[in-house]
């Protein structure tokens, strides 16, 4: 009934996500009215939405629907409406969630951030890749894998930890808070 006669192509559904056409007030009013039209009772919706919002402070990328699901299920709130709060993190929000994340860590485990200085280069995220697909693929991909060669594997691992286990600390005191701002008015 409310469908467009000429359907948009592929770059002006782009645009609208980049730049609404309306401009944003407008469309964050109309996001506003779909959560406030969500059926459930009013402690469902608001539970839901801050539980997608607390999550999206996770710096468990790809996961995000799936632990505000099993959340939302747990605490009986409304599973569209944690789904929704997920939009919290995305690709503008997650570099300042994920800075925030690692200097809160670090702060809580009480880890010096100067004498740690953590080097990422394209070079481990390479290792990285190729280490999944040899593992993947079987050595098809890239040549004969040996199973014993784990010393790429262990200093991949003890570099990812150095970067986590901060975040993970960091993201549970982050979370209770942003769930207690999204869920009280």
């Amino acid at each position: 009934m409310f469908r467009r006669r000429i359907k948009p192509n592929s770059f002006e559904k782009f645009r609208n996500v980049v730049w609404p056409r309306g401009g944003w007030r407008r469309s964050s009013q109309y996001f506003a009215h779909r959560v406030a039209r969500l059926p459930g009772s009013p402690y469902s919706i608001a539970s839901g939405f801050a539980i997608g919002a607390a999550v999206s402070f996770t710096p468990f990328i790809g996961f995000h629907f799936v632990l505000s699901a099993i959340l939302s299920f747990v605490l009986r709130s409304n599973l569209v409406a944690s789904l929704l709060g997920t939009i919290i993190g995305n690709p503008w929000t997650f570099p300042f969630i994920w800075i925030w994340l690692y200097t809160s860590g670090n702060w809580i485990l009480g880890v010096d951030e100067t004498a740690q200085a953590v080097h990422f280069d394209m070079t481990v995220l390479w290792d990285f890749i190729t280490l999944g697909l040899s593992y993947i693929g079987g050595g098809l991909i890239f040549g004969h894998w040996d199973p014993a060669d784990h010393t790429t594997l262990g200093n991949l691992w003890h570099g990812i930890v150095d970067i986590i286990w901060p975040m993970i600390v960091g993201c549970v005191p982050t979370s209770l808070v942003v769930w207690m701002l999204f869920y009280f008015p």
